[in-house]
C-alpha cells in the first residue's frame, strides 16, 4: 500500500500535468459552433442565441463569462459536465422515476414509483418549473441544459468517464432538456422531506386497507340503521395494489375515538439518523468587523455533504458582467452559485434540524376505509395508479404498478419500517392512518433566491434577498465588507404555531410520534380545520409556511456561528428565544447543545483571548480564521480525556485492565487530542468515544450523554455552551462506563486489524487511483469541528462517504476584490482520468488552501490553458 503522507512536493509536476493537458485539448473546443441539445423549447433555445468564455484556473476551477444569463447556463453546463456529467445524467434517472428500467438492480423501484408521482406530470412539471419563472431563470436552465448536452454530443457515449461513478458506453447517457432538470432540482429540494427514505419508504409500504378491516366494516353497514347518514362503503375485500402486502393481521374494526393505543413499545427514538449531520450537516462562522483586526467582515463556510453522487459540490465562478459576478460551489446540477461570495458579500449554509414537513393522523370513517373524518364530515382517500419498468438479468424488462394514496395533506405512509406498532391500515389497535405534508413540494423560488443573494451588496440587501423562503431545509450566515453579519434560518418551515402544537397534538397517536420522533417530526390531528398550517403576513404566495418576518434572525458586528443546532444559540449573548420547537428540535433552546456546536464557540472565545496558539493578539485574521478551521481539535478529548485517563490510572489492578488496555491508556496519554494525520491515539479514542456514546447517549441519540450522574458538571441552561464538562470519577459506574467503552473499542479495532500506535493518516485514508491519500478530520459526535463520515472497515476508516467538502474561508481589503481561499477535499471532477480527480484531496491532506481568484488580473496570473470562447 502506498501511503502518501505529503502533497507539497508533488503539486509542481501536477500543475505541470494540468497545465500540458489543457493546452492539448483547449484548441478542441476553443471556438465552434456546436450544436446544442435539439428538441422542445425546454431543451436548448436558438441555436445561435449563445455567447460564452470559459477560463480555468489552478485545480480546475471554471470561471465562465457570459453576456446573458442563457449564455451562463450554457457555458456553466459545458464546463460542469467536462467534469461530472454522468454523475447529473444518473440522477436524471432517478429524478425521472426510471432507474430500475436502466440500472436494474443498481435502481430502485420504489424511489421510481415515488418520483413518477412527483415529476411523472410532464405538462404540470413544466407550467410550474419552467414557464411561470422569471424569464432569466427560463434562460439559465435551458441554456445549462443545452450546455451539458453539447458536452455529450461532442464527446460521444463511448468516450464519457469510466469509474465508479462513471458512464461510458451506457444505454441511459444522453441528451438533456430543462425538464429534466427540474425534476432533477425537485427532488433536491425534497431531501429534508420526501425524498428522505424514511417517508420515501412509508409512501411505498402503504398497501391500502387491511382485508379484516374491510370485511368488517362491511358488515357494520349491513347491519346499520337507515338514517345514520355514514358514508356508503366501498367495494369490500379490496385487494392492495402494487408491492406484495407486509402480511400482519389486522386488528380489526376499533369503536371509532374511543381506541387508546399502547405505544410503549415504540424505540426511544423513533427516527434517530433521519437527520444525519455528519453527512449532511455543516459549520459556518460569520465574524463582524467589531471581532476582526481589520474591521471587516469575515466568513468562513464549512458544510458537510457526501463525497459521492449529486451531493458533491463543484467549484465555480459565475459572470454577467455589470449584472452578476460570484464565485464559490454549487450542488452537482444546479446553474447557479448556491455557498459563495461577490465583491461585497460572503455566505455558507448549514442543513438545519427545524421540520420541513408534518405529519397528520387520519381517522377512518368505520364503514369505509377509503374515507377520513375532517370538520364532522368524511373526505375521501384519493389514489394514483403510477407505473415503472426494472430491467432484468436477462436483459427483458418487466413492467410494475402501484397505487399511491393521497389525503388532501398529501400521501398516506406506513412506518412499518421504523416500528412494527406503526404498520397497517389502520394502524393497529386504532382507527387511524398517517399522512405526511411536505411544502418543498411546491417550492419552485430556491434557484432564484440564490442568484438574488449572489448580487447583494451588503448585509442589508442580502437579507432583503433572503426574503422569498426558497430555501429548502438549510440555514444561512453571511458576512459583509463592511463588518456587519447575519444569521437566519430563513428555510422552509411549515406555519405551525406554538398554540396549535399544544392544541393539536392531543392523540395517543400524535403525541407518541412527536415525542419519540424527538420532534424531529411532529404530528398533528387531521380531523380538524384549525390544525390546518397557516400564514405569515409575508409568507410567499400561494404558500403555508412561515414568512420571513416570524422566522429567527441576527445581526451584529461580533459574530454569528452555527453548527446544525437550532436557531437559539448563534450567539450566545444574543440568544434567540421564543420560537415553536418545530423551528429547534435539535438544540433548542434550553436544551443541550452538539459538542461540535460547543467547541465552535469556544475557538472564537479562545480567539478574542488570543489563547488559542494561532496569532499573539486578539481578533480575527484570515489566517487564524483557516487555523481555527483546521485547527483539528476535538471537543470530547478536551471535556473528557483527563477524567479517563484518571479512571485508567485508578483501576490498574483491576482484572479488566488487560495490557492492551493499558497500552492504549498509555498512548492516549501521550495522543495531542487533534484529529490529524499525524497524531497517535486518534482512533483510539474514536471508538471509544463511539461506545460510550452508544452505551450512555439520551433518546434524542449519539449526539447527546444527558444523563447527569456522567458528568462531573452537567448542562447548565444558563451555561449552554461551556457544559456538560468532566467526567466524575468519584461515580463508581462511571469507572465501570468508561472501561467497558474501551474494551469494546480495542475489539473493533483488533477486529479490523488497525494497531494501537498507527499516525491517523494511516488509519483514515482515501484511495485515489494508485494513490492511498491520508485524511485528517474525525467523527461528528465525539465533537470534531472538522468532521469526516467513514466506518470503520478492515484496515481502518477507508470508505468516505462525507463530511467536510468545499471550505471557503473569505474577506476583504481596500481594493475592490474579495479576499478568498477555499478546498474541496474530494476534488472537482468523478472521472479517474481527469487532471482533478485527485489533485484538491492531495491539497486537503496538506491542509493546503487554494486561492480563489476572483478579479481579472488575479484570473489571467492563475489560467491554466487556453480560453475556450464558446458559441451555441
Amino acid at each position: 500500500m502506498k501511503i502518501l503522507l505529503s502533497a507539497k512536493r508533488l503539486l509542481t509536476p501536477w500543475l505541470v500535468a494540468v497545465a500540458m493537458i489543457l493546452a492539448a485539448c483547449g484548441g478542441d473546443n476553443s471556438s465552434g459552433n456546436g450544436n446544442s441539445s435539439g428538441g422542445d423549447n425546454s431543451s436548448g433555445g436558438s441555436s445561435s442565441s449563445y455567447q460564452v468564455s470559459i477560463a480555468r484556473t489552478s485545480y480546475g476551477i471554471p470561471h465562465v463569462t457570459a453576456k446573458d444569463w442563457g449564455s451562463l447556463g450554457y457555458g456553466y453546463g459545458y464546463a460542469f459536465a467536462q467534469d461530472n456529467y454522468c454523475v447529473l445524467m444518473k440522477e436524471v434517472l432517478y429524478a425521472s422515476g426510471v432507474s430500475a428500467e436502466f440500472l436494474g438492480a443498481d435502481g430502485d423501484l420504489e424511489s421510481d414509483f415515488v418520483y413518477q408521482w412527483v415529476s411523472g406530470d410532464e405538462a404540470a412539471l413544466r407550467e410550474q418549473w419552467i414557464e411561470a419563472q422569471e424569464q432569466r431563470f427560463q434562460d439559465l436552465v435551458t441554456g445549462y441544459a443545452a450546455g451539458v448536452s453539447r458536452y455529450f454530443e461532442e464527446t460521444g457515449v463511448d468516450q464519457l468517464a469510466e469509474g465508479p461513478e462513471g458512464c461510458r458506453g451506457a444505454a441511459w447517457a444522453r441528451t438533456i432538456t430543462a425538464l429534466d432538470l427540474a425534476r432533477v432540482y425537485r427532488k433536491s429540494l425534497l431531501q429534508a422531506g420526501i425524498d428522505n427514505g424514511v417517508l420515501k419508504r412509508g409512501i411505498t409500504d402503504t398497501q391500502g386497507p387491511n382485508q379484516a378491516f374491510a370485511t368488517v366494516a362491511a358488515a357494520a353497514v349491513n347491519k346499520s340503521v337507515a338514517g345514520t347518514g355514514l358514508p356508503g362503503l366501498a367495494s369490500p375485500g379490496l385487494a392492495s395494489p402494487g408491492l406484495s402486502s407486509p402480511g400482519l393481521a389486522s386488528p380489526g374494526l376499533a369503536s371509532p375515538g374511543l381506541a387508546s393505543p399502547e405505544f410503549a413499545g415504540l424505540e426511544d427514538n423513533l427516527f434517530e439518523g433521519f437527520i444525519d449531520p455528519a453527512s449532511h450537516g455543516s459549520n459556518l462562522l460569520a465574524v463582524g468587523g467589531d471581532y476582526t483586526q481589520s474591521g471587516r467582515g469575515m466568513l468562513l463556510g464549512n458544510p458537510h455533504q457526501p463525497w459521492q453522487g449529486t451531493g458533491r459540490f463543484h467549484e465555480v465562478h459565475l459572470t454577467i458582467p455589470g449584472e452578476y459576478d460570484v464565485m464559490g460551489a454549487t450542488l452537482l446540477g444546479l446553474p447557479i452559485v448556491t455557498i459563495g461570495f461577490n465583491k461585497d458579500v460572503a455566505w455558507s449554509h448549514t442543513v438545519t434540524p427545524s421540520s420541513h414537513i408534518g405529519l397528520y393522523e387520519l381517522t377512518l370513517n368505520p364503514a369505509n376505509p377509503m374515507q377520513y373524518l375532517y370538520n364532522g364530515d368524511y373526505r375521501d382517500i384519493s389514489t394514483v395508479q403510477v407505473s415503472a419498468s426494472r430491467l432484468e438479468s436477462d436483459g427483458s424488462l418487466s413492467e410494475h404498478s402501484f397505487t399511491i394514496y393521497l389525503s388532501h395533506y398529501g400521501p398516506i405512509i406506513n412506518l412499518r419500517r421504523q416500528s412494527a406498532i406503526l404498520d397497517g391500515w389502520p394502524i393497529a389497535g386504532t382507527q387511524s392512518l398517517i399522512t405526511v405534508r411536505d411544502p418543498n413540494l411546491d417550492n419552485a423560488r430556491g434557484l432564484l433566491q440564490w442568484v438574488n443573494m449572489g448580487q447583494a451588496a451588503n448585509i442589508a440587501e442580502f437579507s432583503e434577498a433572503l426574503k422569498p423562503i426558497g430555501l429548502p431545509w438549510v440555514q444561512t450566515a453571511a458576512a459583509d465588507r463592511h463588518g456587519d453579519v447575519l444569521y437566519a434560518d430563513a428555510s422552509v418551515i411549515p406555519h405551525v404555531t406554538a398554540q396549535q402544537l399544544d392544541q393539536c397534538i392531543d392523540t395517543p397517536l400524535t403525541s407518541a410520534i412527536t415525542s419519540l420522533a424527538n420532534r424531529l417530526f411532529f404530528a398533528l390531528n387531521g380531523s380538524r380545520s384549525d390544525c390546518e398550517w397557516g400564514r405569515s403576513p409575508d409568507s410567499p404566495l400561494g404558500s403555508n409556511i412561515y414568512g420571513y418576518s416570524e422566522l429567527p434572525s441576527l445581526t451584529n458586528r461580533t459574530y454569528v456561528h452555527n453548527a446544525n443546532n437550532s436557531y437559539w444559540l448563534a450567539n450566545p449573548a444574543m440568544p434567540l428565544t421564543g420560537f415553536p420547537f418545530l423551528m429547534g428540535p435539535l438544540g433548542g433552546e434550553n436544551e443541550q447543545q452538539f459538542l461540535r456546536g460547543n467547541l465552535g464557540h469556544k475557538m472564537v472565545a479562545d480567539r478574542m483571548a488570543a489563547s488559542d496558539g494561532l496569532d499573539d493578539s486578539p481578533g480575527f485574521t484570515l489566517e487564524s480564521l483557516e487555523g481555527l478551521m483546521l485547527s483539528s481539535r476535538v471537543m470530547a478529548a478536551e471535556i473528557a480525556l483527563d477524567d479517563v485517563l484518571l479512571i485508567c490510572e485508578a483501576n490498574q489492578l483491576d482484572e479488566r485492565m488487560t495490557a492492551r488496555m493499558a497500552e492504549a491508556c498509555t498512548l492516549l496519554s501521550a495522543w495531542d487530542r487533534r484529529v490529524n494525520i499525524g497524531s497517535v491515539g486518534a482512533h483510539i479514542f474514536t471508538e471509544f468515544w463511539r461506545a460510550f456514546a452508544a452505551n450512555n447517549a439520551s433518546s434524542r441519540g449519539s449526539y447527546f450523554i444527558e444523563n447527569p450522574e456522567i458528568w462531573r458538571e452537567p448542562f447548565d441552561s444558563a451555561r449552554p455552551t461551556a457544559t456538560p464538562t468532566g467526567i466524575d470519577t468519584a461515580v463508581t459506574a462511571n469507572h465501570d462506563r468508561v472501561l467497558a467503552a474501551l474494551a469494546t473499542a480495542l475489539v473493533k479495532l483488533a477486529e479490523a486489524d488497525v494497531e494501537l500506535n498507527m499516525p491517523f493518516g494511516e488509519v483514515q485514508a482515501v484511495q485515489r487511483n494508485e494513490f492511498t491519500i491520508p485524511i485528517h478530520g474525525g467523527w461528528d459526535e465525539m465533537g470534531t469541528f472538522s468532521v469526516i463520515k467513514v466506518r470503520l472497515d478492515k484496515g481502518g476508516y477507508r470508505n468516505i462517504t462525507g463530511g467536510n467538502t468545499y471550505i471557503q474561508a473569505v474577506t476583504w481589503d481596500e481594493s475592490e476584490c474579495p479576499v478568498a481561499d477555499a478546498m474541496l477535499s474530494h476534488s472537482q471532477s468523478t472521472d479517474p482520468a481527469s487532471p482533478y480527480y485527485l489533485d484538491q484531496t492531495l491539497l486537503y491532506s496538506d491542509k493546503i488552501w487554494t486561492p480563489m481568484p476572483f478579479c481579472k488580473d488575479d484570473i489571467e496570473r492563475e489560467q491554466i490553458g487556453d480560453t475556450q470562447e464558446i458559441e451555441g
